[in-house]
């Protein structure tokens, strides 16, 4: 985990930091049981496939899951703009590279909300 003093060396940016999406092989910092007492203890038990004894086979077989790490920020690649698309005016193309998963319209929503069409 990341510490008060990584954090002023610029050891890591905001690219750096991860979600966790629950399950096995996933660890959680320690303070997310006091923050989010029910998603620590879900965690935790979707990890080790310790759920209560009502819960049902079907749900039963799925588990353990397996968890993983979802980055929170992703800093697209390969972004161009060309102006004037085949010779429309007020147009542009757009063109960039996301990781998969991630989503291309919450990048365009965030870099273009602040534009007016005149």
């Amino acid at each position: 985990f990341v510490t008060t003093e990584d954090v002023f060396n610029g050891t890591y940016k905001i690219e750096h930091v991860v979600i966790p999406m629950l399950g096995k092989g996933v660890q959680t910092p320690t303070w997310w049981s006091e923050i989010c007492p029910p998603s620590h203890e879900l965690g935790r038990r979707l990890s080790t496939g310790d759920l209560p004894k009502d819960t049902p086979q079907t749900w039963k077989n799925l588990l353990p899951l397996n968890g993983s790490y979802r980055k929170a920020v992703c800093i697209p690649e390969n972004v161009s703009v060309s102006p004037h698309v085949d010779g429309l005016p007020n147009s542009l193309t757009v063109s960039f590279e996301l990781p998969p998963g991630s989503f291309a319209t919450s990048f365009v929503r965030q870099h273009f909300k602040e534009a007016v069409v005149q």
